[in-house]
């Protein structure tokens, strides 16, 4: 893609582009990008596109707020985005019964949370242990999105959560892409604060061991 033209003004948030495929196909589109947090932008293409070139493509019913893919800064090391959370959670996965999750961030570090799975009855038994980076939060709909990327395996992934107290926390994965249909307080996981920030314990997203 090259940017043609910003939609209206410099402070719009869409953009005029001219695109050519692999397979040789040209045409114009619009870009809109939204900024959600330091290290996280949003964008999406308009669903119409014009083999000439015309405004008109822009027109806020040619995009939908609810479908946006999701940007993390590739070089975010030196800009910290701490977590949503501050402490050590723990609560029972909801399709695992007798596997219970930890939740927890260090005290030094508040942009690194970690999650572990274990057996509820063994917490000495753990099956898997994942460590994230936060990039940026925000919300949408009273819900807190958090797009992640996955220490050990360099991946991206979004987590919307919602706090009914400091003390109790729902939390869901939203895919790459932080989808907006997603409900953390009717099917996300409960976790209940046990203690403040810890040393490196945990942080993932609910779901069966792999």
């Amino acid at each position: 893609m090259k940017c043609v033209k910003n939609y209206t003004n410099h402070d719009s948030n869409k953009y005029i582009v001219y695109s050519q495929t692999q397979c040789g196909e040209e045409m114009y589109q619009c870009l809109k990008i939204e900024r959600r947090d330091t290290n996280v932008f949003e964008f999406q293409i308009s669903s119409r596109q014009s083999p000439n070139y015309t405004a008109t493509i822009c027109n806020d019913f040619y995009f939908n707020d609810d479908r946006w893919l999701t940007q993390g800064r590739l070089d975010s090391n030196d800009i910290v985005s701490p977590c949503p959370i501050i402490g050590e959670f723990s609560g029972i996965i909801p399709d695992d019964e007798g596997l219970c999750a930890k939740l927890s961030s260090k005290c030094e570090s508040q942009d690194i949370m970690y999650y572990q799975i274990s057996a509820c009855d063994y917490m000495n038994e753990v099956y898997e242990e994942r460590e994230y980076r936060c990039l940026g939060q925000w919300t949408h709909r009273n819900i807190v999105y958090t797009y992640t990327q996955r220490r050990d395996v360099g991946t991206y992934e979004c987590f919307v959560g919602t706090m009914l107290s400091e003390r109790q926390i729902f939390i869901k994965e939203a895919g790459e892409h932080c989808q907006r249909d997603v409900n953390p307080h009717r099917f996300g996981m409960e976790l209940n604060k046990v203690a403040h920030c810890t040393q490196p314990e945990v942080f993932k997203v609910p779901g069966r061991p792999t």
